[in-house]
């Protein structure tokens, strides 16, 4: 049904952009497992992810980074919720991706949230020092 119905849609926008020499065309999306609909929405012209959100292991951008190469601009992906844990969870939620992705290419780092309230500004500090370690 997403092909069927969904993906002319994105092809007619695609359409647009490729008019205007968009070279970036973004998917934004929060939770859920789009993995299944990847395939279609790349071949429609979709060439950039940043999701929000990631609960599903399919779509850590690890993986995403394996299975679509550099061919698939990604932004985000630091997963904003370790940000609530100690010193430890946040180093090892930017040293785990960041620089494999940085290195890969068309890759820009941020987290796959806002931070939220319960976020401790010590931890948020921390985490902005690290990420400029990389980026």
């Amino acid at each position: 049904m997403f092909v069927r119905f969904a993906v002319p849609g994105y092809r007619k926008v695609i359409s647009i952009l490729d008019k205007y020499k968009v070279p970036l065309r973004f998917l934004c999306s929060t939770g859920g497992n789009l993995s299944p609909l990847l395939d279609s929405l790349i071949d429609a012209g979709i060439n950039g992810l940043w999701i929000s959100n990631i609960r599903s292991a399919d779509m850590e951008y690890t993986r995403l980074r394996q299975r679509f190469g550099n061919s698939v601009a990604l932004i985000g992906g630091i997963d904003a919720g370790a940000l609530a844990g100690d010193e430890s969870a946040v180093r090892k939620a930017v040293e785990d991706i960041v620089p494999a992705l940085l290195e890969s290419g068309r890759y820009l780092p941020c987290l796959d949230d806002r931070p939220r309230s319960y976020i401790p500004f010590a931890n948020y500090k921390l985490y902005r020092r690290i990420l400029e370690k990389f980026a």
